[in-house]
């Protein structure tokens, strides 16, 4: 309710999202398990950090539990469609560094720092 307010308020677009920490639905019981794992306590002691319905969800699904805000999901598809990109998995896409004598990796690394520190510091 408070982001419909908020939207409303700074007139601003809605956008259909679910926080998704497993695959699927019936993949909870097995998250609470490595959540258990990774906190040190029992399965038994029915604390769950994370509901069940942070799954994937399908587009029908997003759908219907948007449905009363259609425009979400238009501008959730918006978004998606400007961000799409496709990276060729057979080839390795890393960024090229120019290599720098170890000397002057540290006198940037010097400058940076002081700068840094004069800006915070206003020294």
């Amino acid at each position: 309710q408070q982001t419909l307010t908020m939207a409303e308020a700074f007139s601003l677009p809605l956008v259909a999202t679910n926080p998704v920490c497993f695959l699927h639905s019936d993949d909870h019981d097995a998250h609470q398990a490595r959540e258990c794992i990774n906190q040190g306590r029992l399965l038994s002691e029915g604390q769950t950090t994370i509901p069940e319905s942070c799954y994937f969800k399908t587009s029908a699904e997003m759908i219907q539990l948007f449905k009363d805000f259609p425009d979400a999901i238009q501008n959730t598809v918006y978004i998606s469609q400007r961000c799409a990109c496709e990276l060729p998995l057979d080839k390795i896409n890393l960024p090229i560094f120019e290599k720098k004598p170890e000397a002057q990796v540290a006198e940037l690394l010097v400058k940076k720092s002081e700068s840094g520190l004069e800006s915070r510091v206003g020294a």
